[in-house]
């Protein structure tokens, strides 16, 4: 199935602290009334790649939806937050907002890595969530010593921006307007995502995300047996898979083949799949059109309780 965009317009956004286990997780809220959906970053990201997503929903004609997203432990503002890290960490974290809040069931979105852990929690505590969106992501890579290779030095290349140091919001800036699947498409909300990752002061500014978050999450997710393929085969939640038409270089397939997704499809029955078609595994969050067929998808699914 094809999914289409409409407009993207605006609204109240604030920053809400809640209190877990060794500190406060950092929380970005938007909207008002009742959380209908909690939104779960990429593995190297934090909550303010929603922004579009949750100003769109804010917003809606049909009646505005609030959205709230998490700063996963380890990154952004909550990078002080202690170890342990990993995944079964972050279900627990996530488990306990949605409780703090008072908010469940809702129903979650991931991007990316975080798709898995949208799915994990769903799996740990089904009575907490209504329905899935993965967007981009939750499916289990593919094996074998070339997707191995190409993990390995996607992550030597995460750790060597985390061991960096950047003279400028602006220098740090610019190691993302080279990524394909982001320069051509470089807009204010995509500078707003990565210029948020930053901590400290110019000239010694760093990604806040922790190295030992990142290999921890890496760790405990890509397993074999492991959690996330549990959850993924045991799903019992309704749930959309919205994978973007082009991947994450902007190349002209998707981060998923067809094959693999059907695949899935066939072995979950509440599994279904959707093609965001124009958009890459960056844009279809970052960009005015990919946000908004995300908010429709959202839209459509809350029409149905």
């Amino acid at each position: 199935m094809t999914l289409a965009s409409s407009p993207v317009a605006t609204a109240s956004y604030e920053i809400l602290d809640i209190p877990l286990r060794g500190g406060d997780l950092r929380l970005g809220s938007w909207g008002t009334g009742d959380v209908a959906v909690l939104a779960v970053h990429g593995l190297t990201l934090t909550h303010a790649e929603f922004h579009l997503l949750g100003e769109c929903l804010a917003s809606s004609p049909d009646g505005p939806l609030r959205l709230v997203a998490p700063d996963l432990r380890g990154r952004g503002g909550s990078a002080a937050l202690p170890a342990p890290y990993g995944l079964e960490t972050h279900v627990e974290d996530v488990a306990a907002v949605l409780r703090h809040l008072n908010c469940a069931p809702v129903v979650l979105v991931g991007h990316s890595w975080g798709a898995v852990v949208a799915l994990a929690v769903a799996h740990c505590h089904p009575a907490l969530v209504r329905s899935l969106l993965l967007v981009d992501g939750g499916l289990p890579p593919p094996t074998g010593p070339a997707s191995e290779q190409g993990s390995q030095r996607a992550s030597e290349r995460v750790l060597a921006r985390l061991a960096s140091t950047f003279s400028s919001v602006e220098t740090y800036l610019d190691t993302w307007r080279r990524q394909a699947g982001l320069g051509p498409y470089w807009n204010t909300h995509i500078e707003r995502t990565f210029a948020y990752e930053l901590t400290g002061e110019p000239p010694e500014l760093r990604c806040s995300l922790k190295a030992d978050a990142f290999l921890a999450d890496l760790a405990t997710t890509y397993r074999q047996n492991s959690l996330a393929e549990r959850a993924m085969l045991g799903l019992a939640h309704r749930a959309t898979l919205v994978r973007s038409a082009r991947n994450m270089a902007d190349e002209d397939h998707p981060q998923y083949s067809d094959a693999v997704a059907r695949n899935w499809c066939e072995q979950v029955p509440a599994l279904r799949d959707h093609i965001a078609q124009g958009e890459n595994h960056y844009t279809i969050l970052l960009g005015e059109s990919g946000s908004t067929i995300i908010a429709n998808v959202l839209r459509e699914e809350i029409g149905r309780w």
